[in-house]
């Protein structure tokens, strides 16, 4: 069970940090709202 525990926390790491990295992606496009939507999935 250590093991599944360990594998959840990893994937959920990347998905903050693939949101966090699509987020910056938009701002710097000017995406203002795309970048807020992803900012705030990032917090919740």
């Amino acid at each position: 069970m250590p093991e599944l525990l360990r594998l959840h926390k990893k994937i959920e790491h990347y998905e903050i940090a693939t949101d966090g990295t699509l987020a910056a992606f938009a701002k710097t496009l000017g995406k203002n709202y795309a970048t807020k939507l992803l900012r705030k999935q990032t917090v919740s």
